[in-house]
C-alpha cells in the first residue's frame, strides 16, 4: 500500500469519528468565537495571533501522539500490516497527516485575517505570526510521532499526555521577560551582564519551542531583544528534524508492529535519544544573549508643569453638548466609522488661571497615521471670545472654563484592528490669558498681565469597521457550524 493511500486514510480517518467532528467543531468554533469578539479589537488583535499561531499550532503534537499511539492500543495496526503495507511509509504518512491538519488550521484563520486586509487593518506582524504557526505545526508533529512511537502499551493517556507538554511549555515565555530585566553591573567598568539566575532561567526557557520561535521571527515586545535569532530558530529545527528521523530509528529499528523488541541496553539508549533531543534547544550557545532592556527605551511622551491639563483636546461626535464633555467619559463615546467619513468636533477646554480671561488661541490640528482631518489644519483668533462654556475637571471645582469647538470631517483609511482601534490626533499652539494679578501682600494692589500657554498635546478617541463583528462571524464560523451539523448528523445515524 503506497505513502498517499495511507495519507488520504489517515486524513479520512480524523472525520470519520463523530466525536472527531463534534471536537473540531468545539476546537474551531472557539477560535472562530474568539476572532469574533476579542480579534476584532485593538487590544485583542495580539492576544488573537498569540492564540491562533502560538498556543493551538501546539496542539498538533498531542493529535500525532494520540494518531499514531491509537492503532496499536487497540490492535488495530495487526490488521493493517497484514496488508501489503510498508512500515516507513506507514510513519512517514502518519507525520504528513499531522502536519497537514496543522497547515489546514491555518489556512482556516486566514479568511478572518484577509478581511483586515480588505480594511486596510492587517497586523504589521501577522505574516511572522503565521511563519510562527507553521514552524510550531512542524515541531508539534515532529515531537507528537516521537511521543506516540515511544509510548506503548494498553492505554493511549501516556501518548497523550507527553503530547501535551509542548502545550505546558507555554509556561516558559513569562520566565525570558522576567529574566532579560535581571542585570548585573560591575563595580569597577560599569559593564552590565545577566544575572547568573537569569541566564539559567533562559537556557530553560529555550527549552520551550515557542520561546526560540518567537527569539527567530521577532515577536516579543520591545523589551526582548535577543542578539541571536537566526541560532534559535535553527535550534529548533535541527531539534525537529532530529525527532523524526529517531522516530523512524526507533519504529522500524527497535519496536515490532505493536511493542518494543529490543534489548534494555537499546531501550536505555534511545531514552538518553530523547531526553537530549527535548534539553538540546536549552543548551544552544548564547540562549541568554539579549539586549539590556534599559538601554532600548529613551523618556518620551508629554510631559508638562501645572499646565498640563490646560488645554486637553477632545475629539467628540459633532453637536455633543459641552456639559458632558470630560476627559473620562469622551472615551466612552460611540466609536467612530473607519473607512467612512465622520462629523467630529475638535474641542480644547482652556483653563486659564483664576482671574484671567481667553484672549486669543493659535493652534495646528494633525491627524496621526491613517487619520486625515478635513477642513481643520489651524485655528488662529486675536482677539478671541468664547461662544460656550464647560465645568471641566473635579479638581478645578467644577468652575466654568471657555470651549474651543472647531468642526471638522474625519477620514480613517484603515488602522491594525477592524474594532475600538485608538487614533490621535496631534494638538500644538498657544493660547494667551489676560487679567489681574492676586494682590500683593507689601502694597495690595493688582497689576494686569498677560501669560501665554503653551498647547502641546493629543486627542484620543476610538473607531471601528462598520459591523466588524457581523462580517468576522460570516467568514469564521461557517466551517465549525459545518463540523457540528456533521457530527450530529452521523451522531443520529449510528446511535
Amino acid at each position: 500500500m503506497s505513502f498517499w493511500v495511507l495519507y488520504a486514510e489517515g486524513l479520512r480517518a480524523i472525520t470519520r469519528s463523530k466525536m472527531s467532528a463534534v471536537s473540531l467543531a468545539i476546537l474551531l468554533g472557539g477560535v472562530a468565537l474568539f476572532a469574533v469578539f476579542v480579534g476584532t479589537y485593538a487590544d485583542g488583535n495580539d492576544i488573537f495571533l498569540f492564540l491562533a499561531y502560538l498556543v493551538v499550532p501546539s496542539g498538533v503534537a498531542a493529535l500525532a501522539a494520540i494518531q499514531l499511539a491509537t492503532p496499536r492500543t487497540t490492535k488495530f495496526v495487526q490488521a493493517v500490516f497484514t496488508a501489503p503495507v510498508s512500515r516507513p511509509a506507514y510513519l512517514a504518512a502518519h507525520v504528513a497527516v499531522a502536519v497537514t491538519v496543522g497547515a489546514l488550521y491555518i489556512a482556516f484563520t486566514l479568511p478572518f485575517m484577509g478581511l483586515h486586509a480588505l480594511h486596510d487593518a492587517m497586523p504589521p506582524d501577522f505574516a511572522s505570526y503565521v511563519a510562527a504557526g507553521l514552524l510550531l505545526t512542524l515541531h508539534g508533529a515532529a515531537f507528537g510521532t516521537l511521543a506516540g512511537t515511544v509510548c506503548t502499551g494498553r492505554s493511549i493517556i501516556p501518548a497523550a499526555l507527553v503530547g501535551a507538554l509542548p502545550i505546558l511549555l507555554l509556561l516558559c515565555v513569562p520566565l525570558v521577560f522576567a529574566a532579560v530585566w535581571s542585570w548585573e553591573y560591575d563595580p569597577v567598568t560599569g559593564v552590565g551582564a545577566l544575572s547568573r539566575d537569569s541566564r539559567i532561567l533562559l537556557h530553560l526557557a529555550h527549552a520551550s519551542p515557542h520561546v526560540n520561535v518567537m527569539d527567530g521571527l521577532g515577536l516579543w515586545s520591545e523589551e526582548v531583544v535577543p542578539k541571536q535569532p537566526v541560532r534559535s530558530t535553527l535550534w529548533l529545527l535541527g531539534s525537529a528534524v532530529g525527532m523524526i528521523v529517531s522516530a523512524a530509528w526507533i519504529f522500524l529499528r527497535l519496536q515490532g508492529v505493536e511493542d518494543w523488541e529490543s534489548s534494555g541496553r537499546k531501550q536505555a539508549g534511545a531514552a538518553f535519544l530523547v531526553l537530549a533531543l527535548l534539553a538540546a534547544p536549552a543548551i544552544q550557545p548564547d540562549a541568554d544573549n539579549y539586549r539590556n532592556p534599559e538601554d532600548l527605551f529613551e523618556s518620551g511622551g508629554y510631559y508638562y508643569d501645572d499646565g498640563s491639563r490646560r488645554a486637553e483636546p477632545f475629539v467628540v461626535s459633532r453637536g455633543t453638548p459641552a456639559d458632558i464633555i470630560t476627559f473620562y467619559n469622551s472615551r466612552w463615546e460611540r466609536p467612530l466609522k473607519i473607512g467612512a467619513p465622520n462629523l467630529v468636533d475638535v474641542v480644547i477646554p482652556l483653563v486659564a488661571p483664576d482671574g484671567t480671561n481667553v484672549t486669543a488661541v493659535n493652534v495646528t490640528f494633525e491627524g496621526v497615521g491613517e487619520l486625515r482631518l478635513v477642513g481643520l489644519t489651524t485655528f488662529e483668533s486675536d482677539p478671541w471670545t468664547p461662544n460656550e462654556t464647560v465645568a471641566y475637571l473635579p479638581y478645578l471645582e467644577s468652575r466654568k472654563v471657555p470651549l474651543l469647538r472647531l468642526p471638522a470631517t474625519l477620514f480613517i483609511d484603515g488602522s491594525e484592528a477592524l474594532a475600538n482601534a485608538r487614533f490621535l490626533v496631534n494638538v500644538t499652539g498657544f493660547f494667551t490669558a489676560a487679567g489681574f494679578e492676586e494682590p500683593r501682600e507689601e502694597n495690595g494692589t493688582r497689576e494686569w498681565v498677560t501669560e501665554n500657554f503653551v498647547i502641546e498635546n493629543q486627542a484620543e478617541f476610538i473607531a471601528s469597521v462598520p459591523r466588524a463583528r457581523t462580517q468576522a462571524a460570516a467568514v469564521m464560523v461557517p466551517i465549525p457550524l459545518a463540523f457540528l451539523v456533521g457530527g450530529i448528523v452521523r451522531w443520529n445515524r449510528r446511535r
